[in-house]
């Protein structure tokens, strides 16, 4: 049995509409990486690493 190789280019494509702009990691990435990724539209990192900055972690905790 062989095992197939992720399909990288897939899974580091960002939602539809979605750049690294939208991103919270955007400021840490664009340090970096040393460019300012606004415009890209998949993830450096696999397994991609976005998480969309309108929803980051603990937004709406009391």
């Amino acid at each position: 049995m062989t095992v197939a190789e992720p399909n990288y280019a897939a899974e580091r494509k960002l939602p539809a509409g979605a750049t690294c702009a939208d991103c919270r990691h955007g400021k840490r990435c664009d340090g970096l990486f040393g460019a300012i990724r606004n415009a890209f539209t998949s993830c450096d990192f696999w397994p991609s690493r976005y998480d969309p900055a309108s929803l980051s972690h603990g937004e709406g905790r009391k």
